[in-house]
């Protein structure tokens, strides 16, 4: 499932927004919109929240529980094992990183959690600098700390965006940490990650990325913006699941500017125990080394294996694929809906330059929206003060052309 095999069988990215076209004179086997079943009875637009799982992917994870029930083919037993490296690398290749430099966490607010924490931010004396479109969890943390008397500092957005001589005006030689999402959750807001991390450094500070809603559907290469440490959860774009995400750091970091804020096994190997009769004799009970890389920081105890078996397939589909083939198709379908929308009164909040897989809109009445749109089978995300719209790769210009519709 490569992308040479869907530009071959279903005629590129054409044969994306028509499925039924003919591509050579023969019907396409297969499209990446048939890997979608929940594409068939409904309009699915919410990716940004919870991105379904491809069939390929169902069948992987299918493929992972049938060997811890009946055992594994390699092993026999039901300890079924998954390539971890292979997973780490597979993404580390859509960051332009490498294997060694990520780490798996639970999640991408853990994360974040985990860096503040390993940089002793709250004992720093220092200050944190983040924006008003970074993540809601983000601000809770980040909240909590100010109640704790750390100095943290808010950029306000104006236009729907993070202004880059806002956020420098607030910048200073005490700052730790600048935290920003690289696409926001809100509006889709996309942070030029170079131009942060160029401002943090000039001012002896470091910089934390959120990716969750930009890795996997835009281009993205962590060491030449310079980001210091980044994670992602990879239930939405990475097209996985929950209870498994990445963390990024800068080797550079690890064991100096970072340290150890929790410890676990998977940290270690060469372990031996000193404590039945049988064992080496030894001083303490336990003698270990610590592994290289970036897992011996962050990583603790046992993942979700069923999730990794997802990833194995999933983040291959989209290197295959490619991420700038993924950009361009779902830039194409959002570009038509901020063009569209405001004809029908729905104020866009999305910068135009920020534009790729979500865009947001101020709508009229939010309970009629939300009324056309249920009726339709049109699944959006309706909040308080806008609708968020966010196509994937197996949207079409049909579910858009129905959206508008049901908004008409």
């Amino acid at each position: 499932m490569d992308r040479r095999r869907w530009i071959a069988q279903a005629g590129g990215m054409i044969a994306l927004a028509h499925p039924g076209m003919q591509a050579g004179g023969q019907v396409p086997r297969l499209t990446v919109r048939d890997e979608f079943p929940i594409a068939r009875d409904r309009v699915y637009l919410n990716n940004a929240s919870v991105h379904p799982m491809s069939t390929s992917t169902r069948r992987a994870v299918e493929a992972y529980f049938k060997g811890r029930n009946e055992g594994s083919s390699s092993s026999g037993t039901p300890d079924v094992p998954v390539d971890v490296a292979n997973v780490k690398a597979l993404f580390a290749a859509l960051i332009g990183a490498q294997g060694a430099d990520i780490a798996l966490v639970p999640s991408t607010t853990v994360g974040e959690n985990l860096v503040v924490t390993g940089l002793g931010i709250s004992q720093s004396r220092g200050n944190v600098v983040t924006d008003a479109l970074h993540f809601e969890g983000s601000h809770y943390m980040y909240g909590s700390l100010k109640q704790q008397g750390l100095d943290v500092r808010v950029v306000p957005a104006r236009d729907g965006a993070i202004h880059m001589e806002d956020m420098a005006r607030v910048v200073d030689r005490n700052t730790k940490l600048i935290a920003v999402s690289f696409v926001s959750w809100a509006n889709g807001f996309t942070h030029d990650l170079k131009q942060v991390s160029d401002l943090a450094h000039a001012n002896g500070a470091l910089v934390y990325a959120d990716l969750i809603q930009g890795v996997g559907n835009r281009p993205l290469d962590i060491v030449a913006t310079g980001v210091d440490f980044a994670a992602s959860s990879s239930y939405k774009w990475l097209m996985g699941d929950f209870g498994v995400g990445f963390l990024y750091a800068k080797p550079e970091h690890l064991g100096r500017a970072f340290q150890r804020a929790q410890f676990g096994f998977r940290q270690i190997t060469g372990e031996q125990t000193h404590i039945l009769p049988g064992d080496t004799p030894g001083d303490a009970p336990l003698t270990w080394t610590i592994k290289p890389g970036a897992g011996s920081y962050f990583e603790v105890g046992t993942w979700g294996t069923p999730v990794l078996a997802a990833l194995t397939n999933s983040l291959k589909f989209l290197n295959d694929f490619g991420v700038g083939h993924i950009h361009d198709h779902n830039r194409a379908l959002a570009l038509r809906l901020q063009r569209e929308l405001p004809r029908l009164g729905y104020t866009p909040l999305t910068p135009d330059a920020s534009i790729g897989s979500i865009v947001s809109f101020l709508p009229k009445d939010r309970a009629d929206t939300a009324r056309r749109l249920q009726r339709a089978r049109i699944d959006v995300s309706v909040g308080e003060s806008r609708i968020r719209v966010s196509p994937s790769i197996y949207n079409n210009d049909e579910d858009i052309d129905r959206l508008i519709s049901a908004l008409s």
